[in-house]
Order: structure tokens, then sequence, then C-alpha cells
């Protein structure tokens, strides 16, 4: 009898029986009776990195807050040997969304970003950004960051005020931080989020937010329906995983359309949400995929 799969899913401690989404995953990859399972919460001391034949990055979505505990717990699991879905340098390298100055001279059309980097000492002039970059709105963010954590709204004429330059040097005396013109397409059009499993495009959801709100996401207001992505936007997307030169299971890529443009704004490869309820397709295709690089992996193994 072949022996099962083991495999790892990777959550926080928010959520240690996995979110709802992923138990729409789970249920599937039980059926098959190919894989048992076990949710790790990422920080918990008590578990064995070494006790799954591979890990599935899920909802860590508490890594922000750590951030450096989470990096040295993927220098563990590199150090271990574990092999993980999306990949140890990948997910090191995504954790910082200035990844998006990297695609950016990659040839990919994103959302135009100022990297103003951590620093303890006269921290640059938020108004002076915008002033050098010709936005009249815009908005900052840690560089390491989800769900809207620490991201604000400004403008040419609260940045030139004392408490709003205040405000952006304390954030920088902890992190670095991204400064992004504001695109008023979001608030009327909305965020595209296209998930792709194993490079093949599966399905769509259009975020939405609250009025008078400019963040999408649900804790905001923010609402979240099936979309159908017209062909330039899913060709961006492909666009944009290639600049990556990984081979991913799952990706999530997310847009906005900038005066009929695709711009991408943020590509989510190691934690996104994958919105199966929106696209139960996606769940046999992503053990398929599971399936088929599990056995490229025990190969490797016993080579």
């Amino acid at each position: 009898m072949t022996p099962k799969t083991r495999i790892g899913i990777i959550t926080c401690a928010k959520h240690p029986d996995l979110v709802a989404d992923d138990r729409l995953f789970i249920a599937a990859l039980e059926a098959t009776g190919r894989f048992e399972w076990r949710a790790r919460v990422w920080d918990d001391p008590a578990v064995d990195w070494k006790a799954d034949d591979v890990l599935l990055f899920r909802s860590c979505w508490d890594y922000y807050l750590k951030a450096p505990k989470f990096l040295r717990w993927l220098a563990k699991l590199e150090a271990l040997g574990a092999r993980t879905l999306n990949p140890l340098p990948l997910i090191r390298e995504n954790l910082d969304k200035s990844y998006l100055l990297k695609l950016e001279r990659a040839g990919v059309a994103t959302a135009p970003t100022e990297l103003a980097e951590k620093t303890a000492d006269d921290a640059p002039s938020l108004a002076n950004i915008l002033k050098e970059r010709g936005w009249h709105d815009a908005v900052v963010k840690p560089a390491i960051s989800a769900g809207g954590y620490q991201t604000w709204r400004t403008s040419a004429v609260l940045a030139a005020q004392e408490t709003e330059q205040k405000k952006f040097a304390r954030l920088l005396r902890k992190k670095s931080v991204l400064v992004q013109p504001f695109l008023p397409e979001i608030q009327s059009e909305g965020e595209w989020s296209l998930i792709f499993i194993d490079g093949e495009f599966s399905h769509c959801v259009l975020k939405k937010a609250a009025p008078r709100e400019f963040r999408i996401q649900e804790k905001f207001g923010g609402t979240v329906i099936s979309a159908n992505p017209e062909k330039t936007l899913v060709d961006a997307a492909r666009h944009a995983l290639a600049a990556v030169h990984y081979d991913l299971l799952y990706a999530r890529a997310d847009f906005v359309v900038s005066k009929g443009s695709p711009m991408l704004l943020e590509l989510e490869l190691f934690e996104p949400s994958l919105y199966f309820g929106h696209g139960p397709q996606a769940v046999a295709a992503l053990i398929a995929a599971l399936e088929k690089k599990c056995i490229i992996n025990e190969n490797l193994a016993n080579s």
C-alpha cells in the first residue's frame, strides 16, 4: 500500500483550524485518500517541522506583525531542508512589497512605487516625494504589511503639514515604507484578483471598497463578487507571473484598470485568499497540481 503524503498546512494562531475557504480545499484533499494533513501554526514551538513531507503555505496572516521572527522561521525551514509550496526563496522575496520595483524593471506595468527605506535618522520629506512624482493624492503603507495595516491616504496638502510628516517619520523608524499614487479607479471600478493554479488561469473576483473608503478588505466594508476579466487583464497577469521565474503551485495577481490599462497592485505568492467559493473548479486543479509536485519531490528525494 502506497503511504500517504504528509502535508502540513501553514496557518497562524488566530486560525488554528484554517479558514472557511481553505476548508473547502481540505475536504476535497481528504477525499482523495492520497494525503494526510495537519494544520501547522507557524510560530508554535511544539511543531516538528521535519514531520511533514511538504509544507503548504496558506493562512499565516500575522507574519507582517512579527516579520523578523517569521524570517528566522523561514531560515530554520531552509536549514532543515523542508519542502515548501511555493518555494522558500520566493516566499522570502514576496514578503516585502518592494518586489514591485523589481517587476517594474522587468517590464511589468505596476502601480508606480516610491520606496522609503527604514531610517532612525531624518526621514525623507513626504511632501517632496509627492511633489517630485507629481502626485496630488497618494497612499502610504509599510513595505511588509497585509490587510490594509498601517495604510493611509494622503495628499500634497496634507503631506506639507508637520503632523503628517511626523506620522510618516514615526513609521519609517520602525520599517520601510511604500508611497504610491492614489488610483481613483480603486473606488470607482474596484480591484481585480486573478487566481492561477499551476500556471493556468482559474478564476477571478472583483473587490470593491465601501463608499468613501479606498481599502477593499472586507473588514473595512469591502465586498467580493465573481467576475470575468477581459483577455487583456489575463494576459497582463500572465506577463507578471512570467517575470517571477519560479514554478508556482498557486498565485494571485491583483490589478486595477487605470485609464483603460491593467496596472499590477500586488502579486500574492504565498498566503493569498484563493476564493475557492468563487471558483470551485480550482479545488480539483490545486489537488491535481499538488499531487504532481509531490510526486516530483518524492522522485528527487529518492534519486
